[in-house]
């Protein structure tokens, strides 16, 4: 009997994304091909709103907090500035993934893709999706899909400015989500240490395979 209690999900993806982004940590492609390991992390949506006010204290203590605004993704007037912000935070992160062009950046949903902007000036982004449990337990989740910040704006707090915001977002879902989830990279140490510290624990490995498009046959 197996009694480890980290599940293992194995997920194959193509190279470029689909006609639409469902789970942008999922199909958004890689730029390295083989295997690669990200960590399942959860805390039940309870325990998120316990450490809510302690998540507010530490952005209010922020000396930007005065200075930036949380507004949604607006096409097509913010779809370009989206895509630079967008590959310039991955493209400065150890995360494998590639690139984005003009036109998968527009799949983004406005109601679910969020931009920290920071004296008008797009800082970061996160993107949330409610969904049902990938890990089978049957309850309604609410899953950080996708989340960065600009290299110079790192360490000051925004990532706990859009977590806060994530967790107003959830809690107004209905049904009610009953997890708090998010698959971060296994090399992405300051994301793992900042969702370890409001309390999420890993829960599974999902391990991403690059799969090659195949070329068409040339007659």
């Amino acid at each position: 009997m197996d009694s480890d209690p980290i599940k293992k999900i194995r997920v194959k993806i193509k190279k470029y994304l689909p006609s639409q982004v469902f789970r942008e940590d999922i199909n958004r492609g890689l730029t390295r091909s083989g295997e690669h390991l990200f960590y399942r992390m959860s805390m039940s949506f309870e325990d998120a709103l316990e450490v809510y006010d302690q998540v507010a204290e530490k952005v209010k203590a922020s000396y930007f907090t005065d200075d930036v605004e949380i507004v949604n993704l607006s096409h097509p007037e913010d779809t370009q500035e989206f895509m630079f912000l967008y590959n310039a935070i991955f493209m400065a992160a150890p995360d494998p993934s590639r690139t984005i062009t003009l036109e998968e950046a527009s799949y983004f949903p406005e109601s679910q893709t969020f931009i920290v902007k920071i004296w008008g000036m797009m800082a970061g982004f996160i993107y949330l999706v409610t969904e049902k449990d990938p890990l089978g337990s049957g309850d309604k989740v609410g899953a950080i899909a996708g989340i960065g910040v600009l290299p110079k704006y790192r360490g000051r707090r925004l990532g706990l400015l859009m977590i806060k915001h994530a967790i107003d977002y959830f809690k107004v879902q209905d049904p009610p989500v009953k997890q708090l989830i998010c698959e971060v990279y296994s090399e992405n140490n300051p994301s793992l240490a900042m969702f370890k510290g409001l309390g999420m624990e890993i829960v599974g490995h999902m391990i991403l395979e690059d799969e090659e498009l195949e070329e068409p046959e040339t007659t």
